[in-house]
């Protein structure tokens, strides 16, 4: 396993110049995880993506993870939900979810290689499957003027819920690295290459020095039967594609689950039948999604003596299924701004 130290002193020990290229992946190798989490739960937050929609998508990102679907089919289906939305509106999203949220997962060891690069006066870029609306704020923080992603059809200033083709996906990244270096001057045998993932072993090959960041585990084998250099950041974590689409899932089934209420509102008029049936699904099916088995001591304290007041300590999101997992109805929260501001229908 190689250190961040030793992939610095391969830069150093490399020619200066734009003849040598650093391409950088984006999501699991600049950033922990994927940036896209961030911009769905936005856009569910914000109406812009309907629960049955969400369904939709969840399904085409799983039939992609699962191989059953290709990712230009993936990025179609995600497409059509972004007709008509204004393209400078979703870029100024995609600014500010930068900075709220995304920027903090930098991998601190990622900025390091790339100042390293900066440093050496190597063309440095982004190729990336992902959006310019995703990357393109990232690569302004770091400095990088070379971003090459996938794009999204725009017409009249709004998105028509089609893709550019070809993707920047596979051979795409190949086709994308290959038009950089003919613009800069650069020498793909002499340039580098980061990535995560076995979806870009195409480039990885391409290139003459392949670097596995973070990888995962298929990328991490072929890697090392190919001897190329393996290095683990620990300063974030990495979730799996199957744990992301989980995580997703069970956060989204809070909407879900209080519009599957509201039949019961309509049918007895009580708004409090409502909210503890709503809550009570919400907490079996996000627990369900993501794991989590709870084991309580003294369980029959919660139902001895009603009401009560219950006082628990914020920390995560988690926090939110675990109370209305031990909780399940005839709730009322009391609590900072925050809570409000992360899960807006317990305010």
């Amino acid at each position: 396993m190689a250190t961040i130290e030793q992939l610095l002193k391969d830069i150093e020990a490399s020619p200066r110049g734009p003849g040598v290229a650093a391409i950088f992946d984006f999501d699991g190798t600049i950033i922990a995880g994927y940036s896209a989490t961030a911009f769905i739960r936005e856009q569910v937050r914000r109406g812009d993506l309907s629960p049955q929609e969400l369904v939709q998508l969840l399904r085409a990102m799983s039939s992609f993870g699962l191989g059953s679907l290709g990712f230009s089919a993936m990025m179609a289906v995600n497409a059509q939900f972004m007709r008509g939305i204004e393209e400078q509106a979703y870029r100024e999203l995609g600014e500010k979810l930068y900075y709220k949220q995304i920027a903090r997962l930098i991998y601190p060891e990622s900025r390091a290689l790339v100042e390293a690069h900066l440093a050496r006066g190597h063309t440095v870029a982004i190729i990336s499957s992902a959006t310019p609306y995703q990357v393109e704020p990232a690569a302004a923080d770091l400095g990088i003027d070379h971003v090459l992603c996938t794009h999204l059809e725009v017409s009249d200033g709004a998105f028509t819920g089609g893709v550019v083709s070809p993707t920047c996906f596979g051979q795409g990244k190949v086709d994308a690295a290959e038009g950089l270096a003919a613009e800069a001057g650069a020498d793909l045998d002499q340039s580098f290459f980061y990535s995560d993932s076995q979806d870009d072993l195409l480039l990885l090959e391409r290139v003459g020095k392949p670097r596995a960041l973070n990888p995962s585990t298929k990328l991490e084998t072929i890697a090392h039967d190919r001897r190329w250099p393996v290095a683990r950041f620990g300063s974030r974590g990495r979730p799996t594609l199957n744990q992301f689409i989980r995580s997703l899932a069970a956060t989204s089934s809070l909407v879900t689950s209080f519009i599957a209420g509201l039949p019961i509102y309509a049918l007895t008029g009580s708004k409090r039948e409502s909210l503890n049936f709503s809550f009570s699904l919400f907490a079996d099916t996000a627990s369900a999604l993501i794991g989590m088995n709870l084991n309580v001591t003294g369980e029959e304290n919660l139902w001895a003596r009603r009401p009560a007041v219950f006082i628990f300590n914020h920390q995560s999101k988690a926090d939110v299924i675990i109370v209305a997992k031990l909780l399940r109805k005839d709730i009322a929260g009391v609590g900072k701004q925050e809570i409000k501001k992360e899960t807006p229908i317990l305010g």
